[in-house]
Parts: structure tokens; sequence; C-alpha cells
């Protein structure tokens, strides 16, 4: 997939639909945030609890080349379905995919200049995600360093702020 079919992908990403996760027992009963891409068939697919069928959707349609969407929408559908280590490396990837394509963004807006909250939009939703991931799999460190990251990006995303209170709140007990 092109980094410009990536971008478009990403731009998509500015309708996202929140998801909360019961957390792993060490968390247990505490939500957190999941921000999936709704502008798909497999978000649409997310947002129905259908993970398993998100999944096949995305396999079927992409196996050799995930975009920013896909990875990001796997890393929420096999974290729903207790799969963490298939989960991390597609919330690797839709980080990966953000960072490259942002660093293009920056390169290809330098001339005309573009709204800052949008800039790394695609990375925040990406880091915010995995941290998630990391907060249910019991590394709470993993997790802060990533909600740290995003938070700092300045997205104005509810789900940043809530995820970083939950994982905060939770770690303090």
């Amino acid at each position: 997939m092109s980094i410009t079919k990536r971008n478009n992908a990403a731009k998509a990403a500015l309708v996202t639909a929140a998801l909360t996760i019961a957390a792993s027992a060490a968390h247990a009963g505490t939500p957190y945030v999941f921000m999936a891409i709704d502008t798909t068939q497999h978000g649409t697919d997310i947002l129905k609890g259908q993970y398993e069928e998100a999944i096949a959707r995305i396999r079927q349609d992409g196996a050799s080349d995930l975009g920013f969407s896909e990875s990001t929408n796997l890393c929420i559908a096999y974290t729903k379905s207790g799969d963490t280590t298939s989960a991390l490396e597609s919330c690797d990837l839709a980080v990966d995919i953000a960072r490259e394509t942002n660093g293009m963004r920056r390169f290809a807006h330098a001339i005309a200049p573009y709204n800052i909250r949008r800039k790394n939009l695609d990375l925040v939703i990406a880091l915010s995600n995995r941290s998630v991931v990391h907060a249910t799999a019991g590394e709470e460190q993993l997790a802060l360093e990533d909600l740290r990251e995003a938070d700092a990006l300045k997205p104005y995303l509810r789900a940043v702020s809530k995820n970083l209170a939950v994982l905060t709140e939770s770690t303090a007990r």
C-alpha cells in the first residue's frame, strides 16, 4: 500500500469510535477506551462486537498489505478475542505506519500549514490503543510510556486522557 493510500486511510481515522474494555484481573472492572476506525466494514464489525469476523475480513481483504485502519482494528479485534501477541504485533504495525505517515505529512505540509491537532492524530490513536493492550497484559510501565507520548502530542482526544487517568489510578493502588 502506498503512503498516499495509508495517509487517506489515516485521514478517515478522524471519525473514530470508542470501545470500552474491561482490563485484566489486576485492573478488573476498570474501563479503558480503544479507538476503532469505523469508516470501514471491519470497523463496523468491531463496533458490533464481531471481532472474529473483523479479523477474517481484514485477513481476507488485505493479507499482504495492511494499512493504518486495518492494523488499528486488528489490534482491537485481537485484544477483544484474547490474542495479546497478535494484538501487540498489530498495534506495533499501526504505530510504525502512523510514524511513517506523520513524517510524510510534515514534509508535504512544510510549505502549507495545516491543523496541528490533526498532525499526530493517527500516531496518538495507535499509541493509545497499544497502551490498552499493554495495560490489559499487566505491562503498566509500557502502557504508561505510550500514553505519555500520546498525551505529549496534544491530540485533544478524550480517550487518551481517560486511559491515562485509569492507568494512573490503577497503578496507585
